[in-house]
């Protein structure tokens, strides 16, 4: 029954679409101002991306560390390894799951049983 549910969307993140992970307007406007241009921003959460530490980020942009900080606070870093993902599933699988979810079970425990077997 369950692969019969299954949908799986596949997006290639690679290519950023006009406004692909812009910002809520309405959060722009609660987000504290930068002292920074929008290309030293960039600059910033690409050196970050790269490793570097924002202390060092900010000598070599000539920046205060606070306005790095700033720029770097909603920065998406992928983890190394991650203990879970994100599944985009169809409502009908979501409320399989919901039905067969134990009682004092986690979603995680449920999928892990449901997908892995009891075992897990």
């Amino acid at each position: 029954m369950i692969k019969s549910l299954l949908r799986f969307t596949v997006i290639d993140m690679s290519k950023k679409s006009v406004g692909a992970y812009e910002a809520n307007p309405n959060t722009k406007k609660l987000r504290p101002k930068i002292g920074m241009s929008q290309q030293q921003i960039e600059d910033a959460r690409n050196a970050r991306r790269q490793g570097s530490e924002p202390a060092d980020i900010a000598k070599q942009m000539g920046q205060p560390i606070e306005q790095i900080n700033l720029a770097l606070a909603n920065l998406r870093t992928g983890v190394a390894n991650p203990d879970r993902k994100t599944l985009n599933v169809s409502p009908e699988l979501h409320a399989h799951v919901m039905a067969n979810r134990k009682q004092g079970e986690s979603i995680k425990q449920t999928m892990d049983r449901l997908f892995l077997g009891e075992s897990k």
